[in-house]
Formats: C-alpha cells, sequence, structure tokens
C-alpha cells in the first residue's frame, strides 16, 4: 500500500468530530472531493466491484478536470452550479473568435481580450503572448444556453418554486457509521427539512419514466440514495430534528423544450441500496483491520444469463 492514507475509522469509545453530522454550507466543491479521511458513495461503491480497484481509486489524486470532461458532464457540472453555487458559475465564459486571426487587428484584438481574463485562465510564452490555459473553464454558445434554459425550468419547477427560500443547496455531511465506525461524507443537491425531503438534481436526454427508470438503475441511483438519506437523517438525529423520509429526483431533459419532471424513489430500492451499501462499508473495515485489498476471485465457471438461451433449439445427442 505505500504511503496510501486510508479511510479514517473511529474505534469503540472514540470521540466524534465536533463537524460531523451537521449540515455544512459552502464548504470548497475541491475540497470535499479530495477528501481523503471520509468515504463517499462513489467510492463505496467501487469496492463492491474489488477492494483492489477501490485502493487504486482511493490512492489518485483528485483533479478538477472540467475542460476536458465530455459535453454531458460539463453541463450537468454548470447547472448545478448556475443553480447552487452562483458565484463559482460566474467563473464561466464563452471564447471570443475575433476573426481571422492572420489579420493583426484581430490578432490584437484576442489579445486584448485574454489580458482581461483572470491570470489563472492565461499563460503568456517569452514575447508575452497571450493564450488560453488547457484548463480554462471556457463553454461554447450552446453550452450557455443550454444551461441558462434548464436552470430556469428547474427554478420555476412547480414543487419546488413555492419552497424555494426554505431550501439549503450543495450541503456537505460528515459522519461516523455507528456500526463500522468509518468516516463518511456526502454533498446533498437540496434538502427540505420542513418536509423531510433529500432532493437529487438530474440531467438527461429523455426524462420519461422508462427511460429514467433505466438510467437510474444502471447508475445505481438506489445505492447514492441510500447514502444521502443515511447522511441527511445523521443530522436530524443529532439535533432531533424530524426525520428525512423521503427522496426525489428533479429529472430536466438537456434539450428543448427542456422538459422537467420529479421521481420519488421506491422504498423498496432504497431498501436496496442500504443493503449494498452496508455491504460495502463492512467490506471496507475488513480490509482496514486486515491489510488485504483483494481483486477478482480466481477458478470461477461463467455461466451466461438466462435469456442468452432463449429461442434456442440445443441439438440432439450428446456433447
Amino acid at each position: 500500500m505505500g504511503d496510501i492514507v486510508l479511510p479514517r475509522v473511529f474505534r469503540d469509545g472514540a470521540p466524534e468530530l465536533t463537524e460531523a453530522r451537521q449540515f455544512i454550507n459552502g464548504y470548497p466543491a475541491h475540497a470535499y472531493h479530495s477528501d481523503r479521511e471520509a468515504v463517499s458513495q462513489g467510492c463505496l461503491q467501487t469496492i463492491n466491484q474489488t477492494p483492489a480497484h477501490f485502493l487504486y481509486e482511493w490512492a489518485q489524486p483528485y483533479r478538477d478536470n472540467f475542460a476536458s470532461n465530455p459535453g454531458i458532464m460539463r453541463i450537468g457540472t454548470m447547472l448545478g452550479e448556475k443553480l447552487f453555487e452562483p458565484d463559482r458559475y460566474g467563473r464561466y465564459f464563452v471564447e471570443q473568435s475575433f476573426g481571422d486571426q492572420r489579420k493583426k487587428e484581430n490578432k490584437q484584438a484576442k489579445q486584448d481580450w485574454l489580458a482581461t481574463l483572470e491570470d489563472e485562465f492565461v499563460d503568456a510564452d517569452e514575447d508575452g503572448k497571450l493564450k488560453l490555459r488547457a484548463d480554462a473553464p471556457v463553454v461554447t454558445e450552446y453550452e450557455f444556453a443550454t444551461v441558462e434554459a434548464m436552470a430556469a425550468t428547474v427554478r420555476s419547477y412547480p414543487e419546488l418554486e413555492p419552497i424555494w427560500n426554505e431550501l439549503k443547496f450543495e450541503q456537505t455531511v460528515v459522519w461516523i457509521d455507528p456500526d463500522t465506525g468509518i468516516l463518511q461524507r456526502a454533498r446533498l443537491d437540496i434538502v427540505h427539512e420542513q418536509s423531510g425531503t433529500v432532493w437529487d438534481l438530474k440531467s438527461t436526454e429523455t426524462a420519461t419514466q422508462e427511460a429514467f427508470g433505466r438510467i437510474a438503475a444502471g447508475k445505481r441511483y438506489h445505492f447514492q440514495g441510500a447514502h444521502y438519506m443515511a447522511a441527511a437523517n445523521a443530522v436530524a438525529g443529532r439535533h432531533h430534528g424530524k426525520p428525512f423520509n423521503r427522496y426525489r429526483f428533479i429529472v430536466v431533459e438537456r434539450g428543448a423544450p427542456y422538459e422537467a419532471t420529479d421521481y420519488d424513489i421506491g422504498a423498496r430500492e432504497l431498501a436496496l441500496g442500504e443493503v449494498e451499501r452496508r455491504t460495502a462499508l463492512l467490506a471496507l473495515r475488513k480490509c482496514i483491520d486486515s491489510g488485504v485489498w483483494p481483486g477478482y476471485p480466481q477458478g470461477r465457471t461463467l455461466e451466461f444469463p438466462p435469456w442468452t438461451f432463449n429461442n434456442i433449439k440445443m441439438p440432439e445427442g450428446e456433447f
């Protein structure tokens, strides 16, 4: 394992962190994702693949790679920041073209524009000529317009607009799992304490019940939901507040007319997510205690799924 710092575990009788089990507002996103003491739901999902995968992912430094992310991820990131972190959203800008750069006046116009940007977004060569950094938060006009339209839909959604001023956004929670002592973390999109509801913002191509149901199952949103509900109820339990008993998606489409809808996740699905989450926490504690991080088991027989043999007539005779 080398110098890898493992997730923090609190042994029996150890005092709890003072910042644990409360909603932390305004916690920097980079600091949250760089945390190597508390495990997130994404990390826990990885250990259910194999502990070796978890250990490898845990050892990787966090990088804010917005510039190299696929367009879908960029739009999702921008949408969340537009709605919940407007100050951070203000860093995005559309690159200006200034026409044919073989013309002296166009070159100068672009240099003048680059000089107006923050130093962290531009580099200068030996001759003082400016150019955009590869990781500058540049967006296309399409991305900018799309996010503005999607955000307007969410902001005016009938279930959210009347209570918008009661909502808490981008709430970070750290808490200790009572069974394993493992320190956990979560970052909740929207919290409404008055109704005991955690909302999760999702963007998608098609928000129909069937299409989004497939996406939710494939991306294991039930696991995420169980983790977020555990985080919210850790806060409610500490402060004797109203328990959180509802986990809802606000789903908005990435194309015109930018329709939105909402879905509750079922109790059965959340229960499955909690079973999978509990399995991951127990596996993680076992690996931390033993120092053994196994990969895939060996010597297994591959079995095809049942649908493989549908409508196939097996030949007669011996094989």
